[in-house]
């Protein structure tokens, strides 16, 4: 869809560059929907909103970039196809929408949140790194330990069945390799 490009409401592809109405972004990402982090540590996000995966407060489409209000000190970004991940300068994570948000497993879809929300599961634990698959999510903490929630439909989450994990669960078969850096895809 053109209209996700962040230029506004447009029906046909857009062929030469074009700047989006925001300055020194430095953290980006995007499935059905884009977010960004500005230099200041705010937010930013535009797309569709289903879910409230743009943690704008409702369901409604953005084309523009809109900031996240009351939203600070922000570090990272990741979108899903439901959900949208925020690391914090603290090392917290947040998440908005629905990790389950795109697949068709209403019986097994984890509440949605409209606005970015604190992750359980992470206390005492500083994240410095958050990942978005489709409809699974990583996050890799400052002790190099992975960890993973979502949909675990294929084995994708690494814990060695297929359930799906409402809270982050360390990945056991990694203990004793330390982890600098890991992302989620569609299906893995």
């Amino acid at each position: 869809e053109f209209s996700m490009l962040g230029l506004g409401e447009i029906q046909r592809p857009v062929l030469m560059p074009q700047a989006l109405p925001l300055e020194r972004t430095r953290s980006m990402a995007g499935w059905y929907h884009v977010m960004a982090v500005d230099d200041s540590g705010s937010a930013w996000s535009w797309g569709y909103g289903d879910d409230g995966r743009h943690g704008l407060g409702d369901e409604s489409h953005r084309f523009r970039p809109e900031r996240l209000p009351s939203l600070s000190g922000i570090l990272q970004v990741s979108c899903g196809n439901g959900h949208s991940l925020l690391l914090t300068a603290n090392g917290g994570v947040l998440v908005c929408g629905s990790v389950l948000g795109g697949l068709d497993h209403s019986q097994d879809r984890l509440n949605p949140s409209l606005r970015p929300s604190p992750v359980a599961g992470f206390a005492g634990r500083r994240v410095v790194e958050v990942s978005s698959g489709e409809s699974q999510c990583t996050a890799v903490d400052e002790e190099g330990g992975l960890w993973t929630w979502g949909y675990g439909g294929i084995g994708q989450l690494g814990h060695g069945d297929t359930e799906m994990r409402r809270e982050p669960k360390k990945v056991q078969a990694l203990a004793s390799v330390r982890i600098r850096h890991a992302l989620a895809a569609s299906d893995h």
